[in-house]
């Protein structure tokens, strides 16, 4: 174990896509309803990720950004 100091900076380009989702599912003494939304854009990731004296952010390829909202409702009955 220890400490890993992470110095990274990410870029977005390209188009910003979005998701969404709701679920309902209802069973006998409960329902829960879902909702879900997600946006995301391909991104440049550069920087370091320094642990015992290694920098594994060498393999770093493709990143993303992404927000993510959720929200779920359960309701006994």
């Amino acid at each position: 174990l220890g400490n890993a100091e992470v110095n990274l900076t990410w870029t977005g380009f390209g188009a910003v896509t979005k998701q969404t989702s709701t679920t309902h599912f209802r069973a006998p003494g409960f329902t829960v309803n879902d909702h879900s939304s997600v946006s995301f854009r391909p991104a440049n990731v550069s920087g370091s990720i320094l642990f015992g004296g290694v920098d594994y952010a060498t393999t770093l390829l493709d990143g993303e950004i992404a927000k993510v909202q959720f929200s779920d409702v359960t309701i006994q009955h």
